[in-house]
């Protein structure tokens, strides 16, 4: 079966058979043109010139002598004639407020002139038309918010115009601009022009402006127009995939000439379901690996990946099978993937998060461990130091010297990359030009010399800087590093990567749009999903469905016989097809098939039974789990006895030993082997930090008395004084630079709260039982002992060790106390059973019995001890005393 472009070359060639060198060969998209060159090359007969080959346009740029302007571009412009615009009919006041709204009326202004509609008339029926909708039939006043809402829509011609008037006396335009000029003006434009014949080939659904253009070279004998279909739709008014076919049949030429490819030769379509969008690539994968090893490798390029979605691509290339070895991307890799993109909007947090002088620890990390810019620090890895060192410091945000100490302490120059780091906050043309030499530093450093698409991504990147620079020189309208940071943005998501290599061989991987023309017999389209191909209804626009329709600018409708268009001029040549979609729930296609799908299985397959096999396949993502197999025990190795001296030597706390009783393996991990988890700095303050603080304030409270006796005095002085107490504590140990709003205020109140009820507590007990009665022993007590443990050797060695909060003497008793800022409850200093196994006594009552242990262990006499826990959540603070057997 002959291709579309095969049948275009030879019928081109047939009407030329001087040769082609006066043929120009207008495409609507770029690509068709290599396919086409590659039609003529395997011609047999005579060599000959080949044509021209043109993408629409750059038709019309050429016709018009006009440079179009991308709306990123033109929004300044806009914004400006904004500013210029009274008072009155204002809407927004700062570039960030407008940047959505005019990217709207740019979009509606090109509609507006591609379709040639009068713009004042327009403009006017919709003033009217919202004018209806605020109406009030008992002729109230409208409110003042209701007359500027009006008096906007009022102003929109005012808009339209003055941007035409800038751009054109310019030399510039919009999309739709310049294909109106164009159109309105090509009798003179194309008058006295050399004589050359102009191809229009492909074009289905026309703009008002190309219909007007094309007619005149077909009128003026000077043009021919080649558009491909098939008898199915094109003849069934019933079928929308025909629609612009039947509309423009006058120019289009005899539809009853397109053969019904459905109804020849055969046709293998399978419908495929999957649970996860990414499984749609997967399964991709292993088609393409069958087709692989069944075809030539010459005859890969037969077979196309098709992504109605294109941000499949990625999962979509890293599921491609080892048995393709070349593959052709046509819609590029899009920039906003890539690391430099990343990168720069590292470089954006780094300073919209920066307060005063200090650079927010997060930001820090994730700029100095990029592979970038570690590289011109002379370093490949350096987040884990970089992580472990601002930790170590407390540094929530950095300054210029304690970064530089970072990166020293870290063996990396900080002096390479300095400049990133101004004293004074930057502004947006500042930010630019730090921006601009960062990428010139890079491509000088060559650090991505091994990575072509990431080098070519810093061209891109240094352009739409560069863009930047130029529009601020001219405009200066972003005034702060978020509208910077927006627009930069949506530009960034617009661009996209070119891959380079050979176009015409190996697998094609493409979007919907870049099939158009095409053919190929193996046809793999994904994310056939009911949003997504056809797209939803939605648009941006300020021009209601109604008014559309009256004026003949396209609406969804138009649209969507565009996406049926596509969708079956891709199906009419292939003879194997896999159709995939997603039952996802939530995201784009929310788990529906597209129509077209239910098209194909309903109405396609039942048509033509003798020439299409339909299958429908359901993939389901596995269940099943993989056993994991943990060891009762692992036999020690020198390396593990050799840690466990270390261990021993150093000793063993009660917390290191409630590790071990409750999960031996976890001792293993973290003790012996030393394996935990990395800890990020955290900004507020955690759980463990409150209760430090709090026992800091208590003993900086309980060391006032010099001689040890507690006295009422002593603690109502300090409960007037708590602020400065722990403001000072907070400060000195805690805080290090991180904020005291917020969560931390918090924290804060509750130190106060539980340190004031204790205070309370103790002046209260202190009346009972008389001043000076309670004599502090001692406060964070180091208790350590050195004891030994049988062996089979003999015996062994270990210390113990731990810290008492407070040790006391109270009419004869001594206690031994342990603060506790969380909850304590009594049953966890209870052990009813003497002979109870070790392993399962409480870790608090553990903690404290361990404490006794130790301060009474050695001796030479023993005098009544009580232990226990302070729970200075309860407002009684009253002492929870150890047990052991029935009391």
């Amino acid at each position: 079966m002959e291709t579309f472009l095969a049948e275009v070359a030879r019928q081109l060639r047939a009407d030329h058979p001087e040769g082609l060198q006066h043929t120009t060969v207008v495409f609507n998209n770029r690509r068709s043109g290599l396919f086409l060159q590659r039609q003529f090359a395997r011609m047999e007969g005579q060599p000959f010139l080949l044509p021209r080959i043109l993408g629409i346009d750059e038709l019309i740029a050429e016709l018009g002598e006009m440079e179009i302007v991308p709306n990123e571009f033109l929004i300044f412009e806009l914004f400006d004639i904004h500013r210029h615009t009274s008072n009155e009919g204002r809407k927004f006041e700062t570039f960030e407020e407008f940047i959505s709204f005019g990217d709207m009326m740019l979009s509606d202004f090109s509609e507006i002139d591609l379709y040639c509609v009068d713009a004042r008339q327009l403009f006017s029926n919709l003033h009217d038309l919202k004018s209806l909708g605020e109406w009030d039939i008992e002729a109230a006043r409208l409110t003042p918010f209701q007359e500027h809402y009006l008096t906007f829509f009022k102003s929109l011609y005012h808009y339209y115009s003055e941007l035409h008037s800038r751009l054109a006396a310019s030399r510039k335009a919009y999309s739709g601009m310049a294909y109106r000029h164009v159109a309105e003006n090509i009798e003179s434009i194309t008058q006295g022009r050399s004589s050359q014949d102009y191809c229009f080939v492909g074009f289905n659904a026309l703009t008002t402006c190309e219909k007007i253009i094309i007619e005149h070279y077909v009128r003026d004998g000077t043009g021919r127009l080649y558009t491909d279909g098939d008898a199915h739709y094109a003849t069934d008014p019933m079928q929308e995939a025909g629609h612009f076919l039947r509309k423009h049949q006058e120019l289009l030429g005899n539809i009853d000439r397109f053969h019904n490819h459905f109804s020849q030769g055969h046709k293998e379509i399978t419908i495929v379901s999957c649970p996860e969008n990414v499984m749609q690539c997967k399964y991709a994968g292993l088609l393409l690996s069958e087709q692989a090893q069944k075809f030539a490798d010459g005859d890969i390029e037969q077979t196309a990946l098709v992504l109605a979605d294109e941000s499949l691509l990625l999962p979509a290339l890293n599921s491609l099978p080892a048995e393709i070895r070349t593959a052709n991307i046509t819609m590029g890799y899009p920039f906003r993937n890539t690391a430099t993109h990343a990168l720069m909007l590292k470089l954006f947090s780094l300073h919209q998060q920066r307060h005063g002088n200090g650079y927010y620890h997060t930001d820090v990390r994730d700029l100095l461990s990029d592979p970038a810019v570690a590289g011109l620090m002379g370093e490949t890895v350096l987040y884990a130091r970089v992580s472990d060192l601002l930790k170590e410091e407390h540094i929530i945000y950095a300054r210029r010297e304690e970064l530089k100490t970072v990166c020293t302490t870290a063996e990396a120059s900080f002096e390479a990359v300095e400049f990133l780091f101004p004293e004074a906050e930057p502004s947006p043309d500042d930010f630019l030009a730090i921006a601009q030499r960062l990428v010139l530093r890079l491509y000088e450093a060559e650090t991505l010399s091994n990575n072509p698409k990431e080098k070519e991504a810093l061209g891109c990147l240094l352009e739409i800087i560069r863009h930047f620079i130029s529009l601020q020189q001219d405009y200066h309208f972003i005034e702060s590093l978020s509208v910077l940071s927006k627009i930069y943005t949506r530009m960034a998501h617009r661009r996209s990567v070119a891959f380079y290599g050979e176009p015409l061989f190996g697998l094609q991987i493409l979007g919907v749009l870049e099939t158009r023309n095409l053919d190929f017999k193996r046809i793999i389209l994904l994310s056939a999903n009911e949003g997504v191909f056809p797209a939803n209804k939605s648009a941006n626009t300020l021009i209601p469905f109604n008014l559309k329709k009256a004026f003949g600018i396209p609406t969804y409708h138009d649209k969507d016989a565009v996406y049926a268009y596509n969708f079956y001029r891709l199906l009419q040549r292939a003879d194997r097809v896999h159709i995939l979609y997603s039952t996802e729930a939530e995201g784009m296609g929310k788990g529906e098939p597209s129509r077209f799908v239910l098209q194909v299985r309903d109405e396609l397959s039942h048509r033509y039974p003798q020439n299409i096999t339909l299958h429908e396949e359901a993939l389901s993502a596995g269940s099943g789990t993989v056993p994991l197999h943990i060891p009762d025990c692992y036999e020690k190795d020198p390396a593990s006895i050799k840690r466990i001296d270390e261990l021993s030597a150093s000793g063993f706390s009660p917390s290191v030993l409630n590790k071990y009783r409750n999960c031996p393996l976890r001792f293993y991990y973290e003790e012996v082997l030393r394996l935990k988890e990395s800890e990020a700095l955290k900004e507020d303050l955690e759980q463990n930090e409150l209760g430090d603080c709090i026992h800091e304030a208590l003993e900086a409270i309980y060391s006032r008395d010099p001689d040890g006796r507690v006295k009422r005095a002593t603690l109502r002085k300090a409960i007037d004084e708590l602020d400065d107490i722990i403001n000072r504590v907070l400060h000195e140990q805690f805080l290090h630079g991180r904020s005291q709003l917020g969560r931390n205020h918090f924290y804060k109140s509750v130190a106060k709260i539980q340190l004031t009820n204790f205070l309370r507590s103790e002046i209260k007990e202190l009346e009972r039982i008389g001043d000076g009665t309670i004599q502090i022993v001692g406060l964070e007590e180091e208790l350590a002992e050195e004891v030994t443990f049988p062996t089979k050797s003999g015996g062994k060695r270990v210390l113990l060790k731990g810290r008492a909060d407070r040790i006391d003497r109270i009419g004869g008793l001594l206690r031994i106390i342990d603060y506790k800022s969380g909850r304590a409850d009594p049953v966890e200093l209870e052990v009813l059973s003497p002979d109870a196994e070790y392993t399962m006594v409480p870790d608090k009552w553990f903690q404290v019995m361990m404490y006794a242990y130790l301060y009474q262990h050695g001796r030479p006499y023993h005098e009544p001890l009580r232990t226990g826990v302070v729970a200075l959540r309860r407002t009684s603070s009253q002492l929870l005393t150890a047990t052991w057997g029935r009391q």
